[in-house]
């Protein structure tokens, strides 16, 4: 059977218009009085059974499953499906090689999937001239080589340099056995004759220095949590 696939609306200007007609037994009708620029087709008992014959003729009941089985199948593949467009999408946002910052220690992976490692004790410098992505370095304070020493040139020490000072001796006559002090200068008694013995090698001398500084190189920071994506 071919079912009737070209209906039309009734079409007319303003409202619908209808006529009272007074019956012989005392009851009214109405007839319709419209102007209709085009006559609708009516959809009645017949149309619509025929209508339900075709579709029975192409529904099989063989094809009827569970409707729970169905529902819970069809919820298990759109939650699949949304998830998989989640990573997908998540995949685009952070992809392999980001760099995921927090206060929060929760691992980036449960949140928007993927393979992170977590970055300690570092801060972040972006790439440039001499420091390629990916290389480490620094350190969180530094010592200069340990200690360092020098000297100073050498200098001569004149006699006016020298703070004023003297040297006392004591002489003894070994023909009288007598004793006599000296304190700096030639002294005399009788055919005796005393000094002071020199001291003091007039010779340059120099001074050694010693310097040893630690440098902390920690600037002001904010301890975060970083991740860093790698599958």
């Amino acid at each position: 059977m071919s079912l009737k696939t070209d209906y039309k609306d009734a079409m007319f200007q303003g409202n619908r218009k209808y006529q009272m007609i007074q019956n012989e037994d005392g009851t009214v009708s109405f007839e319709d009085v419209t102007e209709y620029t085009q006559e609708g087709d009516s959809f009645g008992a017949k149309d619509i059974n025929d209508t339900n014959t075709e579709v029975e003729k192409k529904f099989d009941s063989s094809d009827v499953v569970d409707p729970m089985v169905t529902t819970q199948a069809g919820f298990a593949a759109d939650a699949k499906a949304t998830g998989d467009a989640l990573k997908s999408q998540n995949s685009k946002i952070w992809p392999v090689g980001s760099i995921y910052l927090s206060v929060n220690a929760t691992n980036p992976g449960t949140l928007f999937g993927g393979t992170w490692e977590q970055i300690q004790g570092r801060f972040l410098l972006t790439a440039g001239s001499g420091y390629s992505a990916g290389a480490t370095g620094g350190a969180a304070s530094v010592t200069s080589g340990g200690s360092s020493a020098a000297n100073t040139g050498g200098t001569a020490i004149t006699v006016n340099q020298m703070p004023s000072h003297n040297h006392g001796a004591i002489v003894r006559d070994e023909g009288s056995g007598n004793y006599f002090q000296i304190d700096g200068s030639r002294q005399r008694n009788g055919s005796i004759y005393a000094y002071t013995t020199y001291t003091g090698g007039g010779q340059a001398h120099n001074h050694t220095m010693a310097h040893t500084h630690q440098v902390n190189t920690m600037p002001p920071y904010l301890v975060v949590y970083a991740w860093k994506r790698t599958a």
